[in-house]
């Protein structure tokens, strides 16, 4: 499976591939785009890596990696060949990425392959902005692949507990809005229960809906824009002239957009926090175990935030509650046929 990069923009599910499934995904630029590389020029400063304060995952290295392929190829003629054929290479070979500094490792490949990076291309490599948004679109592609497993999981946990077929309506799951996301998981909801004869006299803790349908809707906004930012061009900036100034600006810049992202995944991992201690609480309910006691977000930087985001715990918790569904299937299926049989 070939990704390639230059005449378009690079799309979460692209970026999931290159990133997760190193196996097929095999990255190209398209010849068009090559063509106006730059030959190499030297650079005499040293090549200081950018600081990453994060230990990363083989597969965010490589999400990292791409964005910034990305966008230096996007440069254009402000891009050199050797970093373009450098970087793509580190991602064909699968080159492992995990250390205690993802920059620190990629530039003493670099300098192994005696590559030298442009000035242009080290404001584009140091991007802090746009390296936590490729770590954020990563893991909103991860969860919006989660979202039909915590869809399902609901439907059969409230099907087990008997649900009052009340909770099922239109407005019920939705509260009257009809918004994208929160149509998506009505329509999920309704399909997966559809014809269900397992409607009861239950009522558990309806919040869930709200939330559900809101982490719907929130993956699908944040979705668009991870991909809006993950496309940045930089080529008009560095047309102007007087581009040193406005660098300076870009990066007197960059600590304001990382705190905009911190506040999105805040919220973001606030509802995520909040599924995970429903979906424990119903798995209580239906005979089996949490995995979640108490989850907590801890107040403070982006890559405390991230963390909690990309820890899996709602996929966890889901899980957990799944089981618990299919052992009490399984023990309400034989105690029916007990009956039957007697």
């Amino acid at each position: 499976m070939k990704i390639v990069i230059g005449h378009k923009n690079l799309n979460l599910e692209e970026l999931f591939q290159v990133s997760c499934q190193a196996n097929i995904a095999e990255v190209v630029v398209d010849s068009v785009t090559a063509a106006d590389f730059s030959a190499a020029t030297p650079h005499k400063d040293p090549q200081v890596p950018p600081a990453l304060a994060l230990e990363l995952t083989q597969e965010q290295a490589r999400a990292v990696i791409l964005v910034k392929l990305l966008q230096i190829a996007k440069l254009k003629k402000n891009a050199t060949r050797p970093t373009i054929d450098f970087l793509v290479g580190l991602l064909n070979a699968n080159k492992p990425l995990v250390g205690e500094s993802l920059f620190g490792i990629v530039f003493a490949l670099a300098k192994e392959a005696s590559v030298a990076f442009s000035e242009k291309e080290l404001f584009i490599l140091g991007n802090s902005a746009h390296t936590f948004n490729a770590l954020f679109a990563l893991e909103l592609s991860r969860l919006n692949g989660s979202l039909p497993l915590l869809d399902t999981t609901l439907a059969l946990s409230l099907e087990a507990l008997q649900t009052h077929p009340d909770l099922f309506t239109d407005y019920a799951l939705t509260l009257g809005k009809t918004s994208q996301g929160t149509t998506n998981f009505k329509n999920n909801i309704q399909a997966l229960t559809d014809k269900s004869k397992l409607f009861g006299t239950t009522r558990p803790d309806a919040r869930v809906y709200q939330l559900q349908a809101g982490l719907h809707e929130r993956v699908l906004q944040l979705q668009q824009t991870a991909a809006n930012e993950m496309n940045t061009d930089y080529g008009s900036l560095f047309s102007e002239k007087k581009y040193k100034e406005l660098l300076a600006f870009a990066r007197e810049q960059q600590a304001e957009q990382v705190e905009v992202f911190n506040l999105q995944l805040k919220q973001l991992v606030y509802l995520t926090r909040e599924l995970a201690q429903l979906s424990g609480q119903r798995a209580k309910l239906l005979g089996g175990s949490s995995v979640v006691e108490e989850a907590k977000v801890e107040a403070g930087d982006i890559t405390q935030t991230f963390k909690a985001l990309a820890s899996r715990t709602l996929q966890e918790s889901y899980l957990f509650e799944l089981y618990a569904c299919f052992t009490k299937s399984r023990a309400q299926e034989a105690e029916l046929k007990a009956k039957a049989a007697a």
